[in-house]
C-alpha cells in the first residue's frame, strides 16, 4: 500500500514500459517499489519530503502554479495523476482559484504538450453537494449543481477543476479520468477524526447528534484506486466514486477510534440551528467588508459536518475492480499507531 506525507505537491512515476506524474500525492513510494518502479517526487519544499520518499525517489523542486516548472517535471511521463488541491475552507477564493483551477489548466496543458497519454485527477464527493437528492446513495450519474453557497470555496474550485478538465480535454490530448474519493485519512492526515468544535476533557461538543453518515476513504484505498485508475483502459473518461465501506456514523467513527487510543469519549451535541444563526451574522458582516475570505464558521461548514450523504461505489467496483481493502478499524489503527494523537470530530 501507499503511505503518504501531506507536505508533497506531486510526484512521478517511471516505469520500463510507463511513466507518470503524480501531483500532490503522498507516499513513501512503496506500492511503486512493488510495480517496479521509479518515481520522481515534484514538492515546493524540499526539506518536508519523508527520507524514505528522498532515498527511493528523484526529488525535483517545483511548483503546481508555475507553468514552467511542471511541464519540466513532466517530460518524459505517459501517465499523470492530479491530486493538488487547497482543502481548507478558510483561505481567500483567489488562493482556491490560482491552485485548484488554474493549477489543474496547468497539469492538463502540460500533459497535453508532453504528450502523456491518461490523466487521472483526484477530485472529491464535495461536487455532488451537501444534500442527499433521494434516499439511495449518490452514483457518478447524478448531475452536478450548477450554484453553491456563496462561501463553499473548496466546493465551488473542484467543480470548477472538474469542468476545465472537460472544457480543456482535447482528441489530441490524454484520456481524462476523475476518481471521487471521500475524506481521506491516514498516518499524520487524521482528517475527520481531527478535531472537534470543542474539548472538554472526554467530553466532545459536535455539530448535531452525529447519526449522519461520514464518507471516509483510507489513504491506502484511494492509492489503489488511483493506481486501477492509472492502467484500466475502461476508465478513460470515466469518473469513479471512492469512498470506503460501509459508510459509518460520526458517533460510530468517533467512538470506534477512541477505542483504538484507549481514552474514553462523550459526544455532546449543539444545534446546528442555533449555530447557523451565528454563520448567517458572522457571513453578513463578512459580505459588508466585501471580504474575500469566508468567516471563521460559515453555513456551509455546518452543512457540511452535518450532511447525511451516502456515495455509490459500484462502478468503481465493477469497472475497476476497486475494493476498500483497508476496514475502518484497521485504518483507525494504522492511523493513531502512527500520529500518537488523541481522536476528534471535525468536518472537511
Amino acid at each position: 500500500m501507499l503511505e503518504r506525507d501531506l507536505a508533497l505537491d506531486g510526484m512521478a512515476l517511471h516505469a520500463s514500459t510507463k511513466s507518470a506524474l503524480l501531483v500532490d500525492v503522498v507516499s513513501d513510494g512503496s506500492a511503486f517499489d512493488e510495480a517496479a518502479a521509479d518515481v520522481r517526487a515534484l514538492v515546493r519544499d524540499p526539506a518536508r519530503v519523508p527520507r524514505d520518499l528522498e532515498r527511493d525517489t528523484e526529488v525535483v523542486t517545483a511548483n503546481l502554479v508555475d507553468a514552467d516548472s511542471v511541464p519540466a517535471a513532466m517530460r518524459d511521463v505517459d501517465l499523470v495523476v492530479h491530486c493538488a488541491a487547497l482543502t481548507t475552507n478558510n483561505v481567500p477564493w483567489s488562493l482556491h482559484e490560482e491552485t485548484n483551477i488554474r493549477g489543474t489548466r496547468t497539469v492538463l496543458g502540460a500533459a497535453r504538450d508532453q504528450g502523456a497519454t491518461r490523466l487521472v485527477h483526484v477530485s472529491s464527493v464535495v461536487v455532488y453537494g451537501l444534500d442527499a437528492p433521494s434516499n439511495r446513495p449518490l452514483a457518478e450519474s447524478t448531475p452536478l449543481p450548477t450554484g453553491v453557497d456563496r462561501w463553499a470555496f473548496y466546493q465551488r474550485s473542484k467543480l470548477e477543476a472538474e469542468r476545465a478538465l472537460t472544457n480543456g480535454a482535447a482528441a489530441a490530448g490524454p484520456d481524462v479520468v476523475v476518481v471521487r474519493p471521500g475524506i481521506i485519512y491516514g498516518p499524520g492526515a487524521e482528517g475527520p477524526l481531527k478535531r472537534g468544535l470543542v474539548q472538554l476533557g472526554s467530553t466532545r461538543l459536535t455539530i448535531g447528534r452525529g447519526a449522519n453518515h461520514l464518507p471516509l476513504t483510507y489513504v491506502d484505498n484511494v492509492v489503489d484506486g488511483i493506481l486501477l485508475a492509472l492502467v484500466s483502459p475502461a476508465a478513460a473518461g470515466q469518473a469513479y466514486n471512492l469512498v470506503d465501506e460501509p459508510q459509518p456514523q460520526i458517533r460510530t467513527a468517533a467512538r470506534r477510534a477512541a477505542a483504538v487510543v484507549g481514552e474514553p469519549t462523550r459526544l455532546f451535541p449543539v444545534s446546528p440551528t442555533a449555530l447557523g444563526r451565528i454563520a448567517r451574522f458572522l457571513e453578513h458582516r463578512r459580505e459588508l467588508a466585501q471580504a474575500d475570505s469566508p468567516p471563521r464558521l460559515s453555513r456551509f461548514q455546518i452543512a457540511s459536518a452535518t450532511r447525511d450523504v451516502l456515495y455509490d461505489v459500484g462502478k468503481a467496483r465493477r469497472e475497476l475492480g476497486w475494493v476498500s481493502a483497508v476496514s475502518l478499524d484497521e485504518g483507525l489503527q494504522r492511523t493513531f499507531a502512527v500520529s500518537g494523537g488523541s481522536p476528534a470530530l471535525g468536518a472537511r
